[in-house]
């Protein structure tokens, strides 16, 4: 097995161990080095013992999926040998510790035994001793390891030392000179004893600086290019890390971070921060949004601005916490009792995710009504490198938000005045003026509670008229690939970058020329768009990760076409790219 800059790397352990530490300063190092990376992250919903791994993906080509095989498994424990071994390809690498790999408390008993491959190359490494002599402790091993990893890898240590200094840089200097010794000691013997039989070099080639960036990160970095000032959230997995970063952002950038003591008391104080006048968020999961949908009813129907950001995982109920589906698009499309005007996007990647929470505070300003922003566990905690994102354009919308003085032109101020739009002029709290009521009953124009037949008909009307005027026709949607290609396949969210890979492989390797449409915005629906897709289209296959063909559903609800051919996974894990590319290839060959 031989090759420059193509690699996928495993590294597992029990939690606790640093395996995320070591999976995120490779990719770091590949990166700084000109590569493009995607990491893919599976742990348990526990807090320590059980089984971790990060897949580390590296090619000098943008990438954006991990492949179901491994080029070099590095296994910090017992069970990583065991559960992973057999995905190493032939001519492939694992590295451990043979004499001191250690046993999760979990695991207690369990025995590597012999590693009956003569495909692969078994690179033992002392990593336990190795630690021991250069002056560390067990900790260290994740740096010895990395340290093993690279010279297996023929990488030029100085990239790993230097992104050691700065990750430790906080340490006490004798623990960075342990690390780092401990590094060079497995460097060199893997270097010379291993590199040429491993035959995968990685180097540095020429490429512009990116950032290695979550989707949690990008929806973080959306919003407060968007001017958000308040953010509340109950930590729940997997939408944390957007209060993780905003928490961390929160003094520089003069934004209200809040976690209170649940998701209704989340969504109850960014409505009363919204209604205040300043841009305000919250974050959380299916289980969580089940919780805020009574305050979600509330946005609505007293029109306040709401972004809410959902990052699914897999129901129902608790589920599984730490794992990813698409099953919660049903779910936000009809959440709360009632009818009113509500938007929803779905993004497929980092840079949209970034793009579109941005769009979503205008949308919420200019529409008056919530915004829901539908990822889920693979977005919101993979990463990416992504090329520097294009801001100059960006301008943020208030929408018809009043001023002093057009207030003081009013005799009679109506905040939920009817108009042929649906939105109404708003004004803040406390401006001179612009004094009105809001509630959670029917009211009229002037926010007073009534039960009038005609005035709850004309309310909801108005409400209803709201996103009439949003045009997604070219938004809503995007047909990716070769529009005349015979074959189209269907998804959203998070399996784009997937699906964009496959394409790619299905052309290279096979002369299969597939296009893929992805759906953005769904709701309001781009039914004109979709429509003249699907209906020009030859074969088409619909792509998600949940059981029943949700966005499908959806589709034929709004355009009457129905997609028969469906590839579904729902076990909780994202599609890898050659299993999609196996899947679609048989059910071509079964047509």
């Amino acid at each position: 097995m031989k090759g420059t800059n193509e690699l996928s790397f495993v590294v597992g352990g029990f939690a606790g161990q640093g395996v995320n530490t070591v999976g995120y300063a490779l990719a770091r190092i590949c990166s700084r080095a000109g590569l493009h990376v995607f990491i893919n992250l599976e742990y348990p919903s526990n807090i320590k013992g059980e089984h971790n791994y990060a897949q580390v993906m590296v090619s000098e080509k943008p990438i954006g999926s991990h492949v179901n095989s491994v080029d070099l498994l590095l296994a910090l424990d017992a069970r990583s040998v065991v559960l992973h071994k057999d995905k190493i390809k032939p001519g492939g690498a694992l590295i451990y510790d043979r004499e001191g790999v250690e046993v999760s408390p979990v695991d207690a008993g369990l025995k590597v035994g012999d590693i009956e491959r003569s495909d692969i190359i078994v690179i033992d490494m002392p990593m336990a001793q190795i630690a021991k002599d250069a002056g560390g402790s067990k900790k260290m091993v994740n740096s010895v390891g990395l340290g093993a990893v690279m010279g297996s890898l023929r990488f030029d240590f100085e990239l790993l030392a230097d992104m050691l200094r700065q990750s430790l840089e906080k340490l006490d200097d004798k623990v960075v000179a342990a690390n780092l010794e401990g590094a060079r000691q497995a460097y060199d013997i893997a270097r010379e004893k291993y590199a040429e039989q491993v035959g995968i070099v990685l180097e540095k080639c020429d490429g512009p600086d990116r950032m290695l960036v979550t989707g949690n990160q990008a929806v973080a970095l959306g919003a407060i290019k968007a001017g958000v000032r308040f953010y509340s959230a109950y930590p729940m997995s997997p939408s944390t890390g957007v209060m993780v970063y905003l928490t961390k952002q929160a003094r520089d950038r003069g934004i209200v971070t809040i976690q209170p003591e649940d998701e209704i008391s989340a969504a109850g104080m960014s409505i009363g921060a919204s209604f205040a006048g300043v841009r305000a968020m919250t974050g959380t999961s299916g289980g969580g949004f089940c919780l805020m949908s009574e305050y979600f009813g509330l946005a609505g129907i007293t029109e306040i601005p709401l972004v809410i950001f959902v990052a699914q995982r897999p129901g129902p109920a608790t589920g599984l916490p730490t794992r990813t589906e698409q099953g919660d698009l049903k779910f936000v499309l009809s959440a709360h009792q009632g009818d009113f005007a509500r938007i929803v996007v779905a993004p497929g990647d980092v840079s949209e995710a970034f793009y579109l929470t941005f769009d979503a505070f205008n949308l919420a300003d200019k529409y008056q009504t919530p915004v829901i922003l539908l990822s889920d566990k693979h977005l919101a905690e993979a990463t990416w490198t992504q090329e520097p994102l294009e801001t100059a354009n960006m301008k943020i919308d208030r929408g018809d938000l009043l001023r002093t003085e057009e207030l003081a032109g009013m005799s009679d101020y109506k905040r939920y005045q009817v108009t042929d739009s649906g939105i109404s002029p708003r004004a803040l709290p406390g401006a001179p003026g612009g004094v009105f009521k809001a509630t959670g009953n029917e009211h009229t124009e002037s926010g007073l509670v009534s039960e009038d037949a005609d005035n709850r008909a004309s309310q909801m009307d108005k409400r209803q008229r709201k996103t009439s005027t949003l045009d997604v026709s070219d938004i809503g949607a995007r047909l990716h690939g070769n529009p005349e290609a015979k074959i189209t396949l269907v998804g959203w969210g998070s399996t784009k970058p997937v699906i964009l890979d496959v394409i790619t492989q299905l052309k290279e390797a096979h002369k299969i020329d597939c296009s893929f449409l992805q759906v953005i915005y769904m709701e309001p629906f781009p039914v004109d768009h979709v429509s003249r897709v699907l209906n020009k289209a030859g074969r088409t296959l619909l792509i998600e990760n949940n059981a029943t063909g949700q966005l499908g559903q959806l589709i034929r609800q709004q355009t009457g076409i129905l997609i028969k051919d469906q590839i579904l996974k729902y076990n909780g894990r994202q599609f890898m790219r050659d299993e999609l590319a196996d899947l679609i290839g048989q059910r071509l060959r079964e047509a």
